[in-house]
């Protein structure tokens, strides 16, 4: 008899499936030592202030010129945006790209399509500094 309690509880074990808990999975989405432009990424000496933003740039929008003076991580959320650099060449970034911009050197955007562009961006610069954007004069 105790065999059979045993065995019972044995089988009724083994058909309960196994609970899984939930897994974390991540997705590198950007693995890169330069900026777009091929620039060797340095990190700001002494204490950092990083902003993160979500920015919504409208269908439409034809900015100037403007440049970073420190790192600047983007993500493109949704929509189509052309980055064009003061010699004339464009990146084109779609939703889903990843990205670090320009250091030092000027550069404008322009939403392509009728959809806006909207990106998570990601800024580090010194901790005394406010912003990370110079418009262009």
């Amino acid at each position: 008899m105790k065999f059979a309690s045993v065995l019972a509880v044995a089988l009724f074990a083994t058909s309960i499936p196994a609970y899984a808990a939930p897994q974390m999975t991540a997705k590198q989405i950007l693995n890169t030592t330069t900026t777009a432009t091929g620039q060797p990424i340095a990190m700001p000496s002494g204490r950092l202030r990083v902003i993160g933003s979500i920015v919504v740039i409208p269908p439409g929008y034809a900015g100037g010129y403007h440049k970073h003076i420190y790192p600047r991580y983007a993500y493109v959320l949704a929509g189509t945006l052309n980055v064009q650099d003061k010699g004339g060449a464009t990146r084109h970034y779609v939703t889903g790209s990843a990205f670090v911009e320009t250091i030092g050197s000027w550069h404008r955007a322009r939403v392509q399509g009728r959809a806006p562009v909207r990106l998570f961006v990601l800024d580090q610069m010194p901790q005394n500094v406010q912003t990370n954007t110079v418009q262009a004069p």
